[in-house]
């Protein structure tokens, strides 16, 4: 255990030098006030880079910029995106309520406004910037860039998250942007749609966590989704619904977390797997102890040279943040 927290606590991601984690933490404060922090696990360290009601948009990293974009909204008031730095200095990037994503290579945020269209921005200088390719190709929606740059996925699309568009995939090198269809001939009956999208480190696949129909917790399953060509492959996996995936950095393993449900109850048991994207074995980690319930998303994150995984340990009193050494059998 590396943090204790009574409080909402998020793990984010790492940062690039894999000893600095992203997390976002409650502060207990009324109105729902969570801190947006970057923790050193050697030292302990904590530098705050914002505050902020709490939301299902996840704060980004920003390398080259050295800080931190995230979403912010209060009642009465326009949704706004900020950056903050370590240094207490926190400015409005742009009125707008989106999902934003991180271009890598060239530290830019991107994101779709509500009832707009495509916009870049430069996130140190704060300037709006040309987009990568024809803004109106590109519908509302989470947008997940790969680490390398050139791909972009558009999560729920015109539709909303349960209406047509689903999954939009856009080729920035080539100014191109097509429609994934998440059919699946062998259950032509079902609607799936994307609940998320987390790219490899070499942005050749992403891994989709798609749900069944509006109810997240019915079903949701694991695909593996093959940028070039479009298509999309399930992988077979014991837990009855997968809510959140993490990449190793050779982009052959994922760690997953998933959930069956206690019958006659809401309650589900979570449980962390690996999953070999290739061949689909997988084996339990025996990370989280019997009868844990993390809930969706925000639970674990690999670190980049490969060696260990952030997760929450929600255990009650023990509440908080472990670290993990990390072993794959070769």
């Amino acid at each position: 255990m590396v943090l204790t927290h009574t409080n909402l606590i998020k793990v984010l991601e790492w940062l690039p030098d894999s000893r600095r984690l992203l997390l976002e933490l409650g502060t207990g404060e009324f109105p729902l006030t969570n801190r947006i922090v970057t923790l050193d696990v050697v030292t302990g360290e904590m530098v705050e880079y914002g505050r902020r009601t709490s939301r299902d948009i996840a704060p980004l990293w920003v390398e080259q910029a050295q800080g931190v974009v995230f979403d912010f909204w209060i009642s009465d008031s326009p949704p706004e995106l900020r950056f903050g730095r370590s240094v207490g200095q926190v400015r409005i990037l742009d009125q707008a309520d989106a999902r934003p994503t991180v271009h890598r290579p060239s530290g830019r945020l991107l994101y779709v406004p509500v009832g707009a269209t495509l916009r870049a921005r430069e996130v140190a200088s704060g300037q709006a910037v040309p987009p990568p390719f024809q803004a109106e190709l590109l519908p509302f929606g989470k947008l997940r860039a790969d680490p390398q740059g050139r791909w972009l996925i558009s999560l729920w699309g015109r539709g909303g998250p349960w209406g047509p568009g689903g999954l939009h995939l856009a080729d920035m090198s080539q100014r191109t942007v097509r429609q994934i269809d998440l059919r699946d001939p062998a259950q032509p009956f079902i609607n799936w749609w994307p609940f998320d999208a987390v790219w490899s480190p070499d942005g050749q696949r992403a891994a989709l966590v798609l749900a069944q129909g509006e109810n997240l917790v019915l079903a949701s399953k694991l695909a593996i989704l093959d940028p070039e060509t479009g298509r999309w492959r399930w992988l077979d996996l014991p837990p009855q619904f997968v809510t959140e995936v993490d990449w190793a950095p050779d982009g052959r393993i994922v760690i997953l977390m998933g959930s069956d449900l206690v019958y006659g109850s809401s309650f589900a048991n979570d449980s962390m797997w690996f999953v070999d994207t290739a061949t689909g074995e997988h084996r339990n980690l025996n990370l989280l102890p019997p009868q844990t319930s993390l809930g969706w998303g925000w639970n674990l994150a690999w670190s980049p040279d490969g060696r260990y995984v952030a997760w929450i340990r929600a255990i009650p009193g023990e509440g908080g943040l472990a670290i993990s050494p990390i072993t794959l059998q070769r």
